[in-house]
């Protein structure tokens, strides 16, 4: 059998001043928080293409990145759609709304989109580039990702910023799966976590993220 050479964390944790919380940069925006907005928009306004595209906007987000991994289920907040917000339930919704107003056209195009695995293709980003994440949280709740990081001097850098400056993030990085002691903890500044960190060889760590505020969409990257 194979052994895989132990993974060395050395961590960096960069100091924020508190007394400045405006960001340098604005929030990056939500596809989730996006497609949650035109779906809105397009129930009020009885638009079933305003739909069908807030439809497609999520099925990006539901593929992500081929490098980080959702543990567990997916969160969706809930609306005008059936059950939690997800790419299906709105794609049903722009079809009632079709279908009762007479728009055979459209009604028809979002059928065929049903029977889809995916309008796209699957992948997004070149193997072993930066990871993507984008997804919704309500008060209270977490969210656990998997990810593969690669080894050496340059250091691992992973970012969870939400879409409410305001918003209250726990963040913690353990090695390997979740279970024990994190490697690293951090509480979000201006509505961002900021993990730093070095390993000596590729290997796999998981991200939890708690969030101990109100209800907030948030993105994750890494360099």
């Amino acid at each position: 059998m194979k052994h895989l050479a132990p993974v060395l964390l050395v961590l960096t944790v960069t100091p924020v001043s508190a007394q400045d919380p405006t960001p340098s940069r604005p929030p990056p925006i939500s596809l989730t928080e996006t497609a949650a907005l035109l779906a809105r928009n397009g129930a009020e306004h009885r638009n079933a293409r305003t739909i069908m595209a807030a439809a497609e906007i999520l099925r990006v987000v539901e593929r992500g990145s081929p490098r980080v991994r959702l543990v567990g289920s997916r969160e969706g907040p809930t609306g005008p759609w059936e059950g939690p917000m997800t790419g299906a339930a709105l794609l049903r919704l722009a079809s009632e709304i079709a279908t009762d107003q007479g728009d055979w056209g459209t009604a028809e195009y979002v059928a065929w989109l049903l029977q889809l695995p995916d309008s796209v293709p699957p992948t997004r980003g070149a193997a072993g580039g930066p990871v993507w994440a984008d997804a919704y949280l309500a008060a209270g709740r977490e969210a656990s990702y998997t990810i593969d990081f690669e080894g050496g001097r340059t250091a691992n850098l992973l970012q969870v910023s939400a879409g409410k400056t305001g918003a209250v993030l726990q963040c913690a990085l353990h090695e390997g799966s979740e279970q024990g002691r994190p490697a690293l903890r951090v509480r979000s500044l201006a509505g961002t976590c900021s993990l730093e960190w070095h390993q000596a060889a590729q290997g796999k760590m998981t991200l939890r993220i708690r969030n101990t505020g109100p209800a907030t969409y948030y993105v994750v990257s890494s360099n």
